[in-house]
């Protein structure tokens, strides 16, 4: 059973993918504090972008098979990892994020339910960018996020079995991550169509933070080079055929005109 099969989870419009950066990432460094999900999960890798005391960050890694702390960040805002399935219809990689509304520790914007998040995730394997949009700090028993603070020992972040449980915890801690796989979500959790995890592509993503007025104020993105990647789309002969008579048909036309003007 897919993690998120039940959940009706919010699909966000598509302006909010074309909204600026408004900070530069650092690209392939470590987050404030350490990883606090899962069991053994390393820091690094991460593409990171602060703004005052706010802390977003995006990553990807090699979850199947062993060893896992494997990023492969390419330095450039992208990351390479090989097609193939893992167990059922998953990547054999995961994309990760990481939220730390309170990186100096000074108590300032304590809690990250001082900010809303839109986590945004582009389901087509080409090079165009088709993103799909979620809060990823949705109240559900199902989400697994992990949270804690600055202090938290790797690994030692606290997750809720209850919704009500699960906005405590938004409510009390500034840090909360969470590794996830694009099979998480289709099949109608948010795309309509069925992950392939064999094929070659280019997969974006962007973690987004907006204030209480609801103004963009920081924003970190990534892609996920899959096998070889996207390939450019070729015109077919045909296509350039039409094009080249096209373009005679435009060259007559003119050396016509040229022709019949009066001298």
């Amino acid at each position: 059973m897919k993690l998120f099969r039940i959940l009706g989870l919010a699909v966000g419009c598509a302006a909010l993918a074309q909204a600026p950066a408004l900070a530069a990432p650092v690209l392939n460094t470590t987050t404030t504090g350490n990883v606090i999900m899962g069991t053994g999960i390393g820091n690094g890798g991460w593409n990171v972008v602060r703004v005052g005391n706010l802390e977003l960050g995006l990553r990807a890694k090699v979850r199947w098979p062993a060893p896992q702390n494997v990023f492969n960040n390419n330095g450039d805002g992208t990351y390479s990892h090989a097609v193939g399935n893992g167990p059922a219809n998953a990547a054999r990689w995961n994309f990760e994020w990481s939220i730390n509304s309170n990186i100096n520790g000074d108590g300032a914007n304590l809690a990250a339910s001082n900010f809303t998040f839109i986590l945004g995730m582009d389901y087509d394997a080409g090079l165009g960018t088709v993103f799909s949009t979620i809060n990823p700090l949705f109240s559900s028993p199902a989400n697994t996020s992990s949270f804690g603070n600055n202090t938290t020992v790797q690994g030692g972040g606290a997750e809720a079995n209850t919704a009500a449980g699960f906005d405590a915890l938004v409510l009390a801690n500034n840090l909360v991550q969470n590794s996830w796989n694009l099979d998480f979500f289709d099949a109608g959790v948010l795309f309509a169509g069925i992950f392939n995890p064999n094929t070659n592509g280019n997969y974006s993503f962007f973690l987004q933070a907006f204030n209480a007025n609801g103004a963009s104020v920081a924003r970190t993105d990534i892609t996920v080079i899959a096998g070889s990647g996207a390939m450019a789309t070729v015109p077919e002969p045909a296509s350039l055929a039409l094009v080249s008579l096209a373009l005679l048909g435009a060259g007559l036309a003119s050396r016509r005109k040229t022709s019949a003007a009066p001298r």
